[in-house]
């Protein structure tokens, strides 16, 4: 998933403790967080600085679908700030949730 957001409102959505990745590890200045969901989920969060890009990545024995519904469940995302999702994935316009 990709999303654009603020530093505000990462910082809301994510109060969490960021690290600031290896400047030759991304390809702009980022800091990242593992954040384990209240379901128990692992995801990787990485914002790019530069481009305010926000990119959440699942570890690859996942269900990728599940997860995202997870954390979308979780995260109070506004819908206009999500870029992509991942195909198992559909935001309905009524703001809910669909699994392919």
């Amino acid at each position: 998933m990709t999303a654009h957001l603020s530093e505000g409102d990462l910082e809301r959505l994510f109060p969490v403790d960021f690290k600031d990745l290896d400047s030759l590890a991304a390809a702009e200045p980022s800091r990242a967080a593992l954040l384990r969901l209240d379901a128990g989920s692992l995801v990787v969060v990485e914002y790019g600085t530069v481009t305010s890009t926000l990119t959440i990545s699942v570890p690859r024995d996942a269900d990728v679908g599940e997860t995202l519904v997870e954390l979308l469940e979780e995260v109070p995302f506004t819908p206009s700030s999500i870029e992509w999702l991942a195909k198992e994935v559909r935001v309905l316009a009524n703001g809910k949730l669909s699994m392919s």
